[in-house]
């Protein structure tokens, strides 16, 4: 219990770190958590710590790789500590990773299996994520309009949440996506329907609370990404609109983020609307070598988003200024690139299907250990000659049975073959264990089903007679006698006899189970005296 305080201590302060953009430190400290979690065997603190050092890497270190697999570990994890919420959450990240690394089919499949886990728990964060990944997955995808349904519902459950989650990343990534379609309308020469759902959007964001302090971290870093996403969000809409003046001091806001927060993908950030003002001022070549640099540190940062924003941008440039030949050129790059991203997108998928067939041995295997384990209990209950419950089984029986209230007194009945020894040295120990078997036969066919008849030791047997009464349990025994004796014990032997020896009691008001049977040994041993 102690390390699982110590490693949610540390987890929660890696988290406050990483809202603020201290990568490092909140790494270091998710870390030593992943250890003890280790240490201990908890796998719940080491998928954890594995979630938050994914959305580390996902929101703040640019490592898509070390996030998409990460995230991937930690969702098997919670599988198997059957905890839906938390398999949940890293799935959210294994989709957004997955979209930054253009494996759009893997990122799909990952965000509707975290909305339909999330369809099990009441309105929450879990939801809020899973929808929000969704929105995540189908811009990666270009499919605009249903990214926006599935943002649009994310807004919704946060509504729904008690209390209401804070709405303002949501609203930022439905302006990001109304950008990408904006940019997809210009490239292909369509009407802009896009921009007033991106003023719209940037409406809704700007009528949120939106400071730091205001918000509850979606996702460990997500707070410090997002100013930088809602900024280049303001200063495209500023350029689009040609409003140079406000463009250009978004852009400096950018710039200062790209000082503070070190990441390709910002500088990626910047060269985009370095291109956007140039292009709004009608400096074509500017725009370009703009557009290329976006591209290149898209590439460095390996996030296929900036990549094919950065080549259709460039494509698009080279076709304003007449060169047709570059601008189709930058289209089969792109093209070759994507080729490139949809085969290693597969081949991770065959190790996800590794993973997955993994898991199902794992399950495979405790499921034969849990039947191993209920087999050797059983055994370990029972008499192996007679197949009669044993002396454990009995004296766990009658405690329980002690303990709790009963119509009647149970009786107990303490039975002895006479003179077991001479059947062992006058006929063999093999005939004295087909004795004991026929005895234990005798046994189940004279009592009730809610009775028990065991094995003690030995030639020892106990019967246990439930709700009984004294008078119906003499009755039992007497019959139990007189079978023994009717019994045709030559088959076994010829010329073997056997009888039995029978003590009887009833418990007495708070008596306990050694009291009630030495008296019943005590009966037994009278009764063997008077043969």
């Amino acid at each position: 219990m102690k390390s699982r305080a110590k490693s949610a201590e540390l987890l929660a302060r890696a988290e406050t770190l990483a809202n603020i953009g201290q990568a490092a430190q909140a790494v270091e400290l998710a870390e030593q958590a992943l250890s003890l979690g280790q240490q201990s065997g908890d796998l719940e603190i080491q998928a954890q710590a594995m979630l938050c050092l994914s959305s580390c890497q996902l929101r703040l270190l640019g490592g898509y790789r070390q996030a998409h697999e990460l995230a991937q570990r930690a969702a098997l994890l919670f599988e198997r500590c059957d905890l839906a919420a938390g398999e949940a959450l890293a799935l959210c990240t294994h989709a957004i990773a997955s979209t930054r690394l253009g494996h759009y089919e893997e990122a799909v499949e990952s965000a509707l299996l975290a909305v339909r886990l999330g369809e099990a728990l009441p309105p929450g964060r879990e939801q809020v994520m899973a929808h929000h990944a969704l929105g995540v997955a189908a811009h990666s995808g270009r499919n605009y309009a249903e990214a926006e349904r599935a943002f649009e519902n994310a807004v919704a459950i946060s509504r729904r949440c008690e209390p209401p989650l804070n709405t303002y990343e949501l609203h930022i990534n439905m302006a990001l996506v109304a950008i990408a379609d904006h940019a997809n309308e210009r490239r292909l020469g369509q009407a802009p329907t896009a921009l007033p759902r991106l003023a719209r959007h940037l409406d809704d964001a700007a009528a949120t609370p939106h400071q730091a302090h205001e918000l509850n971290a979606m996702a460990p870093g997500s707070l410090h990404a997002l100013q930088v996403k809602a900024t280049l969000a303001r200063a495209l809409h500023h350029c689009w609109r040609l409003d140079i003046t406000q463009g250009q001091a978004e852009l400096n806001r950018l710039r200062d983020y790209e000082t503070s927060f070190a990441q390709a993908w910002v500088s990626a950030s910047v060269h985009w609307c370095v291109a956007e003002l140039a292009l709004a001022r009608g400096e074509l070549a500017e725009a370009e070598a703009a557009a290329r640099r976006m591209s290149a540190c898209g590439q460095q940062a390996r996030h296929e988003g900036f990549i094919q924003l950065g080549q259709n941008l460039v494509s698009y440039l080279c076709e304003q200024q007449g060169r047709y030949r570059e601008a189709l050129e930058a289209l089969r790059e792109l093209s070759r690139h994507e080729q490139e991203t949809r085969k290693q997108s597969l081949q991770n998928r065959a190790h996800v299907i590794d993973w997955q067939l993994q898991l199902r041995q794992h399950r495979r295997d405790v499921q034969q250990l849990a039947q191993r384990s209920q087999q050797m209990e059983q055994l370990a209950m029972r008499d192996m000659l007679t197949a009669l419950p044993n002396r454990r089984h009995f004296e766990q029986h009658l405690r329980l049975l002690l303990q709790g209230e009963q119509r009647m007194p149970p009786c107990l009945a303490l039975i002895d073959v006479d003179h077991f020894k001479q059947v062992n040295d006058n006929y063999s120990h093999g005939v004295g264990d087909a004795v004991l078997k026929a005895l234990a036969q005798l046994l189940r066919e004279h009592v009730r089903e809610q009775d028990l008849p065991a094995r003690l030791a030995g030639d020892e047997f106990v019967l246990l007679l439930v709700d009984a009464g004294l008078g119906r349990a003499q009755q039992v025994c007497e019959r139990l006698q007189a079978s023994v004796r009717a019994y045709d014990w030559g088959r076994l032997a010829p010329g073997l006899q056997v009888g039995i020896s029978l003590g009887l009691a009833e418990r007495r008001p708070g008596e306990s189970l050694e009291a009630l049977m030495e008296r019943s040994d005590a009966d037994m041993y009278r009764a063997k005296r008077a043969r």
